[in-house]
């Protein structure tokens, strides 16, 4: 993965994980980071305090275009799933205790 690809992955999750996280009514809001490397799989793990997603969100959010927010392009996730999967990669969102977790696993070459 080249240097460009690798911030553009990276930037679009936390953008959309300190959005999410800043709109969280709550009063502990946070963002994560991990970056791990497992048995020849990097796994990139972004999670943040946030709003249960509804099925539609789930369902549509790599879409080219897709977005719930007022102004934006609706391309930073799909994005991100067009860099995971250019290297065989896979990402995948879901929400559990009041976080969003938005994992990207990608094998070494």
């Amino acid at each position: 993965m080249s240097t460009t690809e690798a911030n553009s992955l990276l930037g679009n999750l936390l953008d959309n994980a300190v959005e999410g996280a800043e709109a969280y009514p709550g009063k502990n809001c946070y963002v994560s980071l991990e970056i791990t490397w497992e048995r020849g799989i990097y796994i990139i793990k972004v999670t943040n305090t946030g709003e249960p997603l509804s099925r539609e969100i789930l369902e549509r959010m790599f879409e080219k275009h897709y977005t719930t927010k007022e102004g934006n392009s609706g391309l930073g996730l799909s994005i991100a799933k067009e860099i995971a999967d250019k290297y065989s990669g896979s990402i995948d969102v879901h929400f559990c205790n009041n976080e969003v977790v938005c994992t990207v696993q990608i094998p070494e070459k």
